[in-house]
């Protein structure tokens, strides 16, 4: 005689019926959720980019207009026959050239202020106060990469 399977209690039965679908709508549910979130780091990675973009040419403009006023500086000294250093020393350091950077300073309002140094480090100018300070910049670590750093002629 061969053994016969008990058939499956009703409980079992019931148990299979309500687990199975509550399985399959976790599984939908998480599958649902991974998409959505993959989808949203997708987009977001699309906004940073274009956000990151935009930052850097704003920063591009922001040194550009720096860049525009030591340019107008440095045409200005050419203009004023600045061709030495004692000329540089004594030129940069009237306070007609303090007037005239001042006014350059008015129209860009990411400087707060323009240093000029000479050679040797001593500021020759300086827009946060007339008369200038006495102060020796030779051992500030800006001064000295620009000063070391070769291929610099100086200006």
């Amino acid at each position: 005689m061969v053994a016969r399977k008990p058939p499956l209690s009703p409980f079992r039965a019931l148990y299979g019926g309500c687990v199975l679908p509550k399985l399959i709508i976790a599984a939908s549910n998480s599958a649902i959720i991974l998409h959505l979130r993959e989808s949203e780091l997708h987009y977001e990675e699309g906004h940073l980019n274009a956000l990151s973009l935009i930052m850097a040419e704003q920063a591009d403009r922001a040194f550009l207009s720096v860049d525009l006023v030591i340019s107008s500086v440095i045409r200005g000294m050419a203009l004023e026959g600045v061709t030495d250093v004692a000329s540089f020393d004594t030129k940069m350091a009237s306070y007609t050239t303090y007037l005239s950077l001042r006014e350059k300073l008015s129209g860009v309002p990411q400087l707060d202020a323009i240093t000029v140094l000479n050679r040797q480090g001593r500021m020759v100018n300086f827009l946060r106060s007339w008369p200038i300070p006495d102060l020796d910049a030779s051992d500030r670590i800006y001064f000295k990469i620009l000063r070391d750093s070769p291929g610099r002629d100086g200006t």
